[in-house]
């Protein structure tokens, strides 16, 4: 137990001595995962420049030194090379859905905006209550917006084959191909009963244990992840 305690103490002396670099070398580390994993996503092409290892790692050093929104930004640039790299109308379909939601998150919530592309990734590790967990304790209510926006595009990267299989070879068949897939997305996306079940989940967990961390009381922040993560199992119980 006491060589814990020298363990805990050596590294809080270091990060306190070297909390600049620490924090530095932590968000290129995560940016550069989080690069990794979408270049990875089931039914992209391995290939690619925007795939490379070099390139993630030059945006993840972008990335540490702009605002943390571009990392979405960076990340729905990935995606929409990789769907190109298979159909080029697809591309142009998904660009202007990913790009229309990251502007209006981006504008509503600058700060928040990273906990968008986090979602998706922790819903594909089936670890996604972390993340409303973590914003309703640190980010405050209006993460939900972004949240909201991450069930959004998760929704979006589990019907891909619908943007990689979009390519059409004469101009005739474009507006029906077009429009079929549209109604495809839309009845996917909004009429999808699942996303906004996850939606008002994930809003409610965030509201939850914002709410009551406001509360002044002795381990207040345990007991709302506690209550926030029981609400949420609860809300899936019933749901399914």
């Amino acid at each position: 137990m006491k060589t814990i305690y020298q363990i805990r103490g050596w590294i809080c002396r270091f990060f306190m001595q070297y909390e600049l670099i620490a924090k530095v070398i932590l968000k290129f580390c995560s940016y550069l995962f989080i690069f990794r994993q979408i270049a990875g996503w089931e039914g992209f092409p391995s290939g690619g420049i925007l795939n490379a290892f070099s390139v993630h790692m030059l945006l993840a050093l972008l990335c540490v030194l702009l605002p943390a929104r571009f990392v979405v930004f960076f990340s729905i640039g990935i995606i929409i090379y990789n769907i190109y790299q298979v159909s080029f109308w697809g591309s142009l379909m998904a660009a202007v859905l990913l790009l229309v939601l990251y502007i209006m998150i981006a504008r509503l919530c600058p700060d928040e905006a990273f906990l968008m592309i986090l979602l998706p990734l922790a819903m594909k590790w089936n670890l996604f209550m972390v993340i409303p967990l973590f914003a309703g304790l640190y980010m405050g209510v209006f993460s939900i917006i972004p949240i909201v926006g991450g069930v959004v595009l998760w929704g979006f990267m589990r019907i891909l084959p619908a943007f990689l299989k979009f390519n059409v070879t004469a101009i005739d068949q474009l507006p029906k191909a077009a429009s079929d897939t549209m109604a495809y997305i839309v009845d996917q996306l909004v009429k999808n009963e699942n996303l906004i079940f996850m939606m008002i989940v994930c809003s409610g967990v965030v509201l939850v244990v914002y709410l009551l961390n406001k509360i002044s009381m002795n381990y207040m922040r345990y007991i709302s992840l506690i209550i926030g993560t029981l609400v949420g199992i609860i809300c899936f119980i019933v749901g399914k």
